[in-house]
């Protein structure tokens, strides 16, 4: 998706909330036959399988006419007599593989034979294809049915007939094909449905929440110009595919710790993505929930904060819903995985594509794919043709347009995980680029190098230039492809850095992946962007000692070529053997900077924070604020809440004269919050500063503290995780518009 962005624009004016409305559009569920499925495990596989014949059985007769008329005699296996008589047969095709895992082979050392290898794909060379219906079974030959293109499990309608050693030899076949789709309404205005798969928040290394905390603030409209968050306020609809708690790939099961550790970040990403946008979540094969399917939605004991959102949907996996007339029908990504173990798909889309004209959307089940027996129907098979048609827990993304031969068009789309990216991610919009510069070369092969500047922007403000090196036609082929306007992400990245030391750690020893131990030490950094410091992660024995000079706030270090990374839940830079680090650089910018910091050090953290964020607060809710504040990125946001606790007699109790600030509380519709109020603004707040109140009487006090008691206030607060701080508060007016959430 490509997004035009303004310049963007000040007047100075005091914040203002714009209400920007999300679109809505009409919703069904269409699941249900999902839901239903009896839990009755008495029962054999045999009936999944004889009732999906039957359903298909039916299917396949009137196309069986249209293909070949009434030319031939449609004969169950038990009624062959003839030998080279051709005829039809229906029945379900199993593939006899030799690299197929079975509970023999797992017993092998019972069995004193060799132990099959431990495979990811099971297909031979030798593979073939039987046919089977409620009573037999018949080899098949020909070249009509590719044994490498199919699985165990689809129906299908053959015409051939059976020569004198008992094969059946395919002259023709009939699939199910993709059912009749039902006429697609055309809408005035464009809708989007957000698809995500893999969130993986019980991961122990959590390089990816920094991606999902700009994906909530994306989702929510507090990032982007008017006309950015006009754009995506046509988001109807939010579809997390499975793996929100752990992805496909994970190769051990969630334990008990797991899921406890990381309900509440999934509660917490729910509660604020529902807050903002209807959503509804799948669950996955890895997450706590059942793994057979159809898999039952989870439990509601998981969302405490979500469940209160009538916007939060717990479904099924697969899942299948009616969104503005359009149907949207997918699966976590079992059935496709486990397709593409058996057979020799060269892409996920092909599955896909497969599976329609299969008419069944995991016939696998239940011969590798666990699922629930069933007694007298297929829940798993395609009842309507579908106009989005989704994977989740994909290789990678991918998408395509199937057009079907009755006119039919379903969108196929592969997602991948989300949190696939084992570094730091920038997410935003190119705004600017120049032209490609050609430099000479001193390479005896005489190849030019080139280089381009091009700038990123991921809200109102943040900005940062890139530069990308490489081969004359890398450089130009880069710059013909991304343009200005576009949304990308940037990985692998280094920056330079002129930054002032806040604060040096001791060394410390940990242990790497490979079992060796290694010296590391950090080193709180800081600049004149933020007030919000950073990381700096040095491994090198030399530069860990030469730390030992450096000094808080005094000294300022030039760092090149500085790795960015993400570790312990925030974003660092590390130093690297490219890295050099040049200690109180002899320029008017390093002492520039250290005046600066030096200055805004003293002026308290409350006006750093005051003066940082400027125009950039968005009306929140406490509620909102609250569930931010689990992502662990500074933010500001503009409240409209009641002011439930102020006690000014805590200035004159207070026995820590290095106290810089006194506990408020808000309250809204949504909840309460805690902050605090630092002692430099209570002047402006109030009209006395601190030391002016301490010499009041009581009385005096408390008239001043009911002035703001119990009204509606409007505040601005600077979230620094886990604090909150106010550098704003006034009485409401009649004036000031209530934002509406």
């Amino acid at each position: 998706m490509i997004f035009k962005c303004d310049q963007i624009k000040s007047n100075g004016e005091d914040y203002k909330p714009v209400e920007i409305v999300r679109q809505s559009v009409d919703y069904e569920d269409c699941s249900k036959r999902f839901y239903e499925v009896p839990r009755d495990f008495s029962k054999q596989y045999a009936h999944i399988y004889s009732a999906r014949l039957n359903t298909f059985r039916n299917i396949l007769i009137p196309l069986i006419k249209k293909k070949w008329s009434n030319n031939y005699k449609v004969l169950k296996l038990c009624d062959l007599r003839e030998k080279g008589d051709p005829c039809i047969i229906i029945g379900t095709l199993f593939k006899l593989q030799e690299l197929k895992p079975s509970i023999l082979k797992e017993l092998s050392d019972q069995l004193e034979i060799l132990p099959q290898p431990s495979r990811t794909h099971f297909v031979h060379d030798n593979d073939c294809m039987v046919l089977e219906d409620e009573l037999q079974r018949i080899k098949l030959s020909g070249d009509c049915i590719d044994v490498n293109k199919v699985v165990t499990g689809v129906v299908v309608a053959v015409l051939g007939s059976e020569d004198e050693d008992g094969i059946f030899s395919v002259q023709d076949v009939c699939w199910a094909g993709c059912n009749v789709q039902k006429p697609l309404p055309q809408l005035s205005n464009d809708r989007y449905i957000v698809l995500l798969s893999g969130l993986n928040f019980a991961s122990k290394s959590a390089d990816h929440l920094f991606s999902l905390n700009l994906f909530l603030e994306w989702i929510s409209g507090f990032c982007g110009t008017s006309d950015y968050q006009e754009e995506f306020s046509k988001v109807v609809r939010v579809i997390v595919a499975g793996g929100i708690f752990a992805k496909y790939s994970n190769e051990n099961l969630l334990t008990e710790t797991d899921v406890i550790a990381a309900s509440e970040n999934v509660d917490s990403f729910c509660a604020a993505l529902s807050a903002v946008s209807p959503l509804d979540l799948m669950p996955g094969c890895k997450d706590p929930t059942g793994i057979m399917l159809p898999q039952k939605p989870f439990h509601y004991c998981l969302f405490p904060k979500a469940v209160e959102y009538k916007t939060f949907n717990r479904v099924s996996n697969p899942y299948e819903c009616s969104i503005s007339g359009f149907t949207c029908l997918g699966s976590s990504g079992e059935p496709v995985k486990d397709i593409m173990r058996y057979s020799k798909f060269d892409t996920e889309i092909e599955v896909l594509k497969s599976t329609l004209q299969w008419r069944h959307i995991a016939p696998t089940c239940p011969d590798t794919v666990p699922c629930v027996p069933c007694l007298d129907t297929d829940p798993l098979t395609m009842y309507n043709c579908p106009a989005v048609y989704f994977s989740g827990n994909a290789y990678q993304f991918s998408t395509d347009l199937y057009e079907g031969e009755s006119g039919q068009r379903v969108r196929l789309v592969t997602i991948p995980d989300f949190c696939d990216s084992n570094n730091a991610l920038i997410v935003g919009i190119i705004i600017a680029k120049n032209s490609p510069r050609v430099l000479g070369t001193k390479k005896k092969n005489g190849e030019s190098r080139g280089v381009m500047s091009f700038t990123l922007r991921d809200s109102d403000v943040d900005i940062i230039n890139a530069d990308v090196w490489g081969s004359e036609y890398f450089v130009i082929t880069f710059y013909e492809r991304f343009l200005v306007g576009d949304v990308e992400q940037t990985d692998n990245i280094y920056v330079d850095l002129l930054v002032v030391v806040k604060s040096i750690q001791a060394p410390k020893t940990i242990r790497t992946k490979k079992g060796t131990d290694m010296t590391v030490r950090g080193v709180e950094i800081i600049d004149n962007t933020t007030p919000a410091s950073l990381y700096l992660d040095l491994f090198e024995i030399e530069t860990i000692q030469r730390a030992e000079q450096w000094r808080s706030l005094e000294s300022v270090l030039f760092i090149a070529d500085a790795r960015v990374s993400w570790r312990n839940r925030a974003v660092r830079v590390q130093s690297c053997s490219r890295t050099v680090i040049t200690h109180q650089p002899h320029t008017s910018e390093a002492e520039a900077l250290r005046l600066y910091i030096q200055n805004q050090t003293s002026s308290g953290e409350a006006a750093a924070w005051a003066a940082w964020s400027g125009q950039r607060a968005s009306a929140a809710s406490v509620a909102q604020i609250r569930d931010k504040l689990a992502f662990g990125a500074p933010f500001s946001a503009a409240l409209h809440a009641l002011l439930t606790h102020l006690d000014l007699e805590d200035l004159v109790s207070m026995t820590n004269i290095d106290l810089e600030d006194i506990r408020v509380r808000f309250a809204d519709h949504t909840g309460e919050l805690t902050a605090r109020l630092p002692l430099n603004i209570i002047g402006d707040v109030f009209g006395y500063n601190a030391e002016q109140l301490k010499a009041m009487s009581s009385d005096d006090r408390a008239a001043i503290r009911w002035r703001f008691l119990l009204e509606q206030c409007s505040a601005k607060v600077v979230v620094t995780p886990p604090r909150v701080i106010v550098i704003a508060l006034r009485r409401a007016t009649p004036a000031d518009p209530i934002p509406l959430y």
